[in-house]
């Protein structure tokens, strides 16, 4: 693979993904066993995924506050 070329992503598809993971908890609990965070492309969005799974995992609150 050439290093100039970038792997396919779709931005709006990861704040999407985010944002439900964030106001629906029902939502976190169907793709809490499947969704890792190196699979986004952005490394912000790699990190908040991190945050959340981290936090469901503890069981603390996964909200926008």
């Amino acid at each position: 693979m050439s290093l100039d070329r970038v792997p396919p992503h779709n931005l709006d598809a990861e704040i999407a993904t985010i944002t439900s993971l964030l106001l629906d908890k029902e939502a976190l609990e169907e793709v809490i066993d499947k969704i890792i965070p190196y699979a986004f492309y952005k490394d912000a969005h790699k990190i908040i995924v991190a945050n959340i799974l981290s936090l469901y995992n503890k069981g603390e609150p996964v909200d926008l506050v």
